[in-house]
């Protein structure tokens, strides 16, 4: 008898203008993995699940802050991002997209 249990797995690359968003979504365990970066400036990486379905985007670089947050919604199947650059206290850029779907 074989217990192989088959995942499932949506790799993708995702853009909100520069900023890059690097996904594995697993549809059996709905565990989903993340890497971000901006022109290559890492802004960190991380894992979701159902039970804890947010990641937070956040980077300080003096002039420049990065922030936003990654959110797995689980009933209806997407991925979402909300992704902002201030720079010197005013927001430059701002934006929301669904990044991915199963």
């Amino acid at each position: 008898m074989s217990n192989n249990v088959q995942t499932n797995l949506i790799k993708g690359t995702s853009h909100i203008e520069r900023l890059e968003i690097s996904y594995t979504i697993d549809t059996t365990t709905y565990n989903i993995t993340t890497s971000l970066n901006f022109d290559g400036l890492d802004l960190g990486s991380g894992t979701m699940t159902p039970e804890n379905p947010n990641q937070t985007i956040w980077k300080n670089l003096g002039i420049q802050q990065f922030s936003g947050e990654l959110n797995a919604n689980f009933e209806n199947s997407t991925l979402e991002c909300k992704f902002e650059i201030t720079e010197y206290g005013q927001v430059v850029f701002k934006d929301t997209k669904t990044i991915a779907t199963w």
